[in-house]
C-alpha cells in the first residue's frame, strides 16, 4: 500500500504517514544498517501529562493488566482526573491517550492520539503541511529527554 514519508535530514527524523511502518522499518535496517538505526523507546506519559495539564484527556488505553480483562479503554472529558484512571494506571500500562487540543492551525479544538511508541494520530482534515507543522511542534514535547523512557524492556 503506498504512503507518504518525510525525511528531515538535519534532525535525522523520518516521518511515515501510514498506519503500519514496522515492515518498512525492518527493511530499512536490513538494507541500510549503517545509516538507518532506529532507537527504541516509549513515551513517558506521566511527564507528558504533567506538561499538558491544560489539555483535556478524552480517552486513555491501558494494557498489560493481569486478570480476566487484559486491556481497558476509558472515555470522557478529563478521564485522567477520574479514580478509574489511577486504578488502571496502578495495575496496567498506559498505552495511549487521546487529547483535545487547541492549535494555531485550526479555529476549533481537535483531537490527537499519542501511543506509547510515539504513534501520533491526528483527527483533523488539515492539509499535509499543517499536519507536518503540528507534528514538528509536538516533537518538542514527545522527544524531550525527560519524556523518553530508557527502560523499554
Amino acid at each position: 500500500m503506498p504512503f507518504t514519508s518525510y525525511l528531515k535530514k538535519d534532525e535525522k527524523m523520518f516521518l511515515f504517514n501510514t498506519s503500519k511502518s514496522k515492515g518498512l522499518q525492518k527493511r530499512l535496517v536490513k538494507f541500510f544498517p549503517d545509516t538507518f538505526i532506529p532507537k527504541k523507546s516509549k513515551v513517558n506519559f506521566p511527564y507528558s501529562l504533567k506538561m499538558l495539564q491544560n489539555a483535556t484527556v478524552v480517552s486513555s488505553w491501558f494494557n498489560g493488566i493481569n486478570g480476566k480483562v487484559k486491556a481497558v479503554g476509558l472515555f470522557g472529558e478529563r478521564v485522567d482526573l477520574d479514580s478509574a484512571f489511577e486504578h488502571y494506571k496502578n495495575i496496567g500500562e498506559l498505552s495511549a491517550i487521546t487529547l483535545e487540543l487547541e492549535s494555531e492551525h485550526g479555529s476549533k479544538p481537535f483531537e490527537v492520539m499519542i501511543t506509547k511508541f510515539f504513534g501520533v494520530i491526528l483527527y483533523t482534515n488539515w492539509e499535509l503541511k499543517k499536519d507536518l507543522d503540528f507534528l514538528l511542534e509536538l516533537k518538542t514535547l514527545l522527544l524531550h529527554e525527560e519524556v523518553l523512557n530508557k527502560n523499554t524492556d
